[in-house]
């Protein structure tokens, strides 16, 4: 092979004026757009959020190329709203699903499947702004559309009715949500199985709506159920069982089962505990529980002891005229009175202090946590509750966090 001796000759014909660069075609365009969106996808899976809204508003830009009244574009804004969304810009998400539900409606029509994910997520950020009224009326729409376009009976039927029970329960329409939780209950009992994820999802909410109705004895079975399957499928460690196991620990206090709530209420202290540190302000409600509990059964030692460590947490975080501060002060007191002891308030402790205090609870190592919960599952023989000697504390409002899908 011959080596070129000379890389670049001046032209004989004079000089070439530059060519023009070619605009992308339609079909490049969509490719990029393609990309990005895959890409934005890929990050918001691997929770990275930051990389995720880059990709996605570049989609965007791009989709924007391609015209205002473009598909590409509302799916564009679907994604970044529910990015928005998620970084808390609810208002943002808003003007995004509005701008998106109207380029659906314009290319397909007022029921087109695409719309009637936009209309649900539009829904769960109302529902979000605690905007009710207006979330009840796009979740409706969005499930006439699901109903159309897949059947009655689908696991996509079923996924709205969950967010319109919420929304209704919200509304104080009762048995309208008592309907919409029970009818997704059947459809994903009967399309997905007993046991499966999706279906915990339901009976939890269920549950919760037995409970703030004081239907406790109703809300028992179903929270149990809810937290056995989500036991299996994420392992009896995960921190975010937490949460099961105090709806269910609160479904047992108020039936006076002070002996099945004690291990829930501990173990959940315990996995807060490991994932928040021993003086995180956030394990203090679990305290607050897990004193209650003993309170209920006269193990005033160790109710007192918790109060302390609450106390301690609260005043060091917040100060000692915060509300929680005042309210854990109170009930401590209380807990003084009947052990006829001097209402005085408990000497302030150091972070080690409050680390040490609290490792003395009787709740179970991480590792122990299986047979407490087994235990629980299966329904421990029933103790008759020692007298109760002090009046009824309210206790916390069970909260419905709103998932935007």
């Amino acid at each position: 092979m011959r080596l070129a001796t000379q890389l670049w000759q001046p032209s004989k014909t004079g000089p070439v004026a530059p060519s023009r660069v070619p605009e992308p075609s339609a079909e490049a365009q969509e490719a990029s757009w393609r990309f990005y969106m895959d890409a934005a996808e890929a990050s918001f899976h691997l929770r990275q959020d930051d990389e995720a809204m880059r990709y996605v508003s570049r989609a965007a830009e791009i989709a924007g190329e391609l015209g205002r009244t473009d598909p590409c574009l509302a799916e564009s804004l679907n994604a970044l709203a529910v990015m928005h969304s998620k970084a808390g810009n609810q208002a943002t998400a808003e003007k995004l699903l509005r701008k998106a539900a109207t380029i659906y409606e314009q290319c397909y029509g007022p029921t087109h499947p695409d719309l009637g994910t936009v209309l649900y997520n539009l829904a769960g950020v109302a529902k979000l702004e605690h905007n009710f009224d207006a979330a009840a009326g796009w979740c409706e729409r969005s499930l006439a559309i699901a109903e159309s376009v897949h059947g009655p009976k689908r696991p996509e039927v079923a996924l709205v009715l969950d967010l319109l029970g919420e929304i209704y329960l919200a509304l104080s329409r009762r048995p309208a949500a008592l309907f919409a939780l029970r009818r997704a209950l059947a459809i994903k009992e009967a399309v997905l199985g007993r046991d499966d994820w999706n279906t915990a999802i339901t009976l939890g909410r269920l549950g919760e709506f037995y409970l703030t109705g004081g239907r406790y004895n109703e809300a028992e079975p179903l929270l149990r159920r809810a937290l056995a399957i989500k036991a299996r499928i994420l392992g009896h460690e995960n921190p975010t069982l937490a949460k099961d196991l105090k709806r269910l620990a609160y479904a047992y206090s108020a039936q006076h089962k002070f002996y099945e709530a004690e291990p829930l209420f501990a173990n959940a202290l315990g996995m807060l505990k490991h994932a928040l540190g021993s003086k995180h302000p956030e394990i203090v409600p679990a305290l607050r529980d897990l004193a209650k509990t003993y309170r209920e059964q006269a193990r005033f030692s160790e109710t007192k002891r918790l109060l302390e460590v609450s106390i301690a947490i609260l005043e060091k975080a917040a100060g000692p005229n915060y509300c929680d501060t005042e309210v854990a002060l109170e009930f401590y007191s209380e807990i003084l009175r009947v052990m006829n002891l001097d209402a005085e308030r408990p000497a302030k402790r150091s972070g080690a202090a409050i680390s040490g205090q609290l490792s003395a609870v009787s709740y179970q190592p991480i590792h122990h946590q299986r047979s407490a919960i087994d235990h629980a599952l299966a329904g421990a023989t029933q103790r008759s509750a020692i007298s109760r000697q002090l009046s009824a504390i309210p206790r916390s409002a069970i909260h419905h966090p709103a998932c935007l899908s």
